[in-house]
């Protein structure tokens, strides 16, 4: 919407500053010209079926909020692999049909013809339904990890022995279990998951791109923190030996997709599932998000969740570094 001073209707100081304001201004962001700088940020819904694959709600959901057009639409986390999961209706995007119903979603409508109605079966996509939009979508990626529901993971693994996993075995806060610490051939595993799932995201599924889940206390999140990372090898103890997961995982999706359709999502003070403060100060918080975010020329994005205040869990905030 532009605003122009009506001689009779004066625009009211507060709406101007809006209009004026850099929130409203265009941006380029990787490969994207975004028309103001409101996100959707992703949020967990459930709604997929018990296959992790999505449906109707899907389709109507995100189109709704690509509806003004240059707007960024960041997915509800998606699960990278069954092993990564744990959560019963969460999205997948691993097997065919999981990537498929990303990209395409069944409807259904009536034609009139000169017998009664016919019901016909269509064809449609998210991606292209928000892109039709004049928007943009990416996909977040996600490992649970130690606050992976152990039935949930045997439900999507039967016959074998998937239990929730973490890089120390410590049990987070509502978690049933002690999860197992992962060995270093399973790390590389999970650098494995994430890079393919951004490759099915942006080459299968239509995706403009992907940002990697690394806050809220799963499993990224977890190697970060010196809280929940007891580890005595090269992926624990110093700040670059913590953030080592992450990088191996950006690394591995930058030379699949680009650095200008990769972003990762970090939250330092975030206390989910029972995190503390631990060690945390400013320098130690700038020199891990820098070491994060050290290609920042080129990748697209980096979420940063600052702190709402002491007990009330974390503010969502976007800094495009």
């Amino acid at each position: 919407m532009v605003l122009t001073k009506h001689p009779q209707l004066p625009i009211p100081p507060t709406i101007f500053a809006m209009s004026m304001s850099k929130l409203f201004q265009p941006i380029r962001v990787g490969r994207m010209d975004l028309k103001h700088r409101i996100v959707l940020s992703p949020m967990t819904r459930l709604r997929a079926n018990k296959d992790h694959v999505h449906g109707d709600l899907a389709l109507e959901y995100y189109t709704q909020r690509a509806s003004v057009p240059g707007t960024l639409l960041v997915t509800e986390a998606t699960a990278i692999h069954p092993h990564a999961g744990g959560l019963p209706h969460i999205p997948f995007i691993y097997t065919d049909e999981q990537i498929n119903e990303w990209k395409r979603v069944r409807y259904y409508f009536l034609r009139w013809t000169f017998e009664p109605f016919l019901l016909i079966r269509g064809l449609t996509q998210i991606t292209d339904s928000v892109h039709k939009k004049g928007s943009f979508i990416y996909a977040q990626l996600w490992a649970i990890g130690p606050s992976a529901e152990p039935d949930a993971l045997k439900t999507d693994n039967p016959g074998q022995n998937v239990v929730p996993v973490a890089p120390s075995p410590i049990q987070t806060r509502g978690a049933s279990v002690v999860p197992r610490e992962l060995t270093i051939p399973e790390i590389k595993d999970y650098v494995k998951w994430f890079q393919r799932a951004a490759e099915v995201a942006v080459d299968q599924a239509g995706f403009d791109g992907v940002m990697v889940h690394g806050s809220n206390g799963y499993l990224i999140d977890q190697f970060l923190q010196d809280v929940s990372n007891k580890r005595t090898d090269q992926y624990g103890g110093s700040v670059e030996n913590r953030t080592r997961f992450a990088l191996e995982i950006l690394e591995a999706i930058t030379k699949s997709i680009g650095e200008d359709r990769t972003a990762i999502r970090v939250g330092p003070w975030g206390t989910m599932y029972g995190k503390h403060k631990s060690t945390f100060n400013s320098s130690s918080v700038y020199r891990k998000v820098d070491i994060i975010d050290r290609n920042e020329d080129g990748r697209s994005q980096t979420d940063i969740c600052l702190p709402r205040s002491e007990n009330k869990g974390t503010l969502p905030q976007i800094f495009f570094l």
